[in-house]
């Protein structure tokens, strides 16, 4: 975050500050050079050939900056999320009486900071004395003297001699603005670096179009041996294979961090399988349109995440076009219109930033309200109702009964009665499935 927002100012001041005056640091002193040389031609070729110093003495302190640039913005991301870290967790801190140990180590970020940004400051003004010193005091040196020896051996006049002079001060004017901006010039260069960076990481998965002909109207889902990792060597799941038919609800139960998610996030395409594939209607996920693939789902997260906007918009980023009574409808139906009614401005109410005015069981209710809102023939449920209390659980699984009708249903959860319409129970372990046995004497009972 602190790269994407520090980068681009860093940016705007050095195309904004330094970039235009490199251009006028590089023109003017050759235009001045010229006219020099029209008085004298030795004056001119003399501060001609001293001009190119300047950029020389700004190099030679290049490799220093570049280095002592990237430990600033190091110093910088950390202490950046340190503190929104102590933000957002202060309740947490509170709590736990952790606020002045967390505080010392802010502290200690801080000075480390304000000791990098010291060094950044030195290397600055560095190539500022440099070219204050270095190339002002030898080219003006340089000037006179030539203007000296030229008007003594009665090649130019006195008052062209002291033309040479003042106008060789010009060009010094032209190259110390260009070494007062060095420090924004190569900001912007480190950090454009950086930005390149990320921009050129490579994207998890590919939109290849539409290689088919036609869409596929049946959605089932098939897993074919599938494995995948975040990390290369270090996979999360192997060799899952399972299949759930159009218009089939079932359930996946497991332990936390047995790979559920990941499930999830390979349906969406959020990443690809480093083997086997993922099939929807028959077709590979990689030859179906990503934007299509993901229109025919509707994901219901363990954690929901709300934008900083109303109750309306939240919900109508499922679908904008949504009427304000098809909200309603759907908020009805996810137990959480009646709360949204008794808000100040009702569904133009702001919910924060991440939904901060909400509780955790409303926000969840506003994403199911919004799965509803988006009526997509696939349903994926990551805990759907972690967060919502017993006396709301009944209505709620009403409704999410009537979401789940005649539409294809994954639905990851650890409450075995939420899974009572399901039918086939998985259970998945170590990254692998595994038929459970409350599912096989169910399977055996209906035999």
């Amino acid at each position: 975050m602190h790269d994407a927002v520090e980068g681009v100012e860093a940016l705007d001041a050095s195309n904004g500050l330094y970039f235009p005056q490199f251009l006028v640091g590089l023109s003017a002193p050759v235009v001045i050079c010229v006219v020099i040389g029209i008085l004298d031609w030795v004056a001119g070729l003399v501060l001609l050939l001293t001009a190119p110093i300047a950029p020389l003495l700004l190099g030679l302190t290049q490799s220093r900056f570049r280095s002592v640039s990237s430990r600033y913005h190091a110093a910088a991301n950390a202490l950046s999320a340190r503190f929104l870290d102590a933000v957002q967790g202060l309740a947490t801190l509170k709590a736990l009486n952790a606020g002045r140990a967390q505080g010392t180590e802010m502290a200690q970020a801080g000075e480390y900071f304000r000791k990098e940004t010291m060094k950044l400051l030195a290397v600055n003004q560095l190539a500022i004395f440099l070219l204050d010193w270095g190339f002002a005091v030898g080219a003006t040196g340089a000037a006179f003297v030539v203007a000296a020896l030229r008007w003594q051996a009665g090649a130019i006049s006195v008052g062209e001699a002291i033309a040479i002079v003042l106008l060789s001060l010009e060009i010094i004017r032209q190259l110390n603005l260009l070494g007062a901006f060095f420090f924004a010039g190569a900001g912007g260069r480190a950090m454009s670096r950086r930005i390149c960076q990320y921009l050129e990481e490579p994207v998890p998965v590919q939109d290849a179009g539409q290689r088919i002909h036609r869409l596929p109207s049946r959605l089932g889902i098939s897993f074919e041996d599938v494995s995948f990792g975040y990390r290369e060597g270090s996979d999360v799941l192997h060799d899952v294979s399972f299949s759930i038919d159009p218009g089939e609800t079932v359930g996946l139960l497991g332990a936390s961090g047995a790979g559920k998610s990941s499930i999830i996030h390979l349906l969406l395409r959020f990443a690809d399988p480093r083997s086997g594939r993922v099939t929807l209607g028959g077709y590979p996920l990689p030859d179906l349109p990503l934007e299509w693939v993901r229109s025919q789902m509707a994901w219901v997260a363990q954690d929901t995440w709300l934008f900083h906007g109303t109750v309306a918009e939240n919900l109508r980023i499922a679908r904008p076009d949504a009427s304000l009574r098809e909200i309603v409808a759907a908020s009805r139906a996810a137990c959480i219109h009646d709360f949204i009614s008794s808000l100040p401005d009702g569904y133009s109410t702001h919910v924060g930033e991440r939904g901060v005015r909400l509780s955790g069981g409303q926000a969840q209710r506003l994403a199911i309200a919004r799965a509803l809102l988006k009526d997509a023939p696939i349903v994926l449920l990551d805990e759907p109702t972690s967060h919502i209390d017993c006396a709301c659980e009944a209505n709620l699984r009403h409704a999410l009964e009537r979401l789940m009708e005649g539409r294809t249903v994954l639905h990851i959860t650890h409450r075995r009665h939420s899974l009572s319409s399901a039918c086939r129970l998985l259970y998945l372990e170590g990254g692998r499935i595994v038929l459970n046995e409350e599912s096989r004497d169910r399977e055996a009972m209906a035999a």
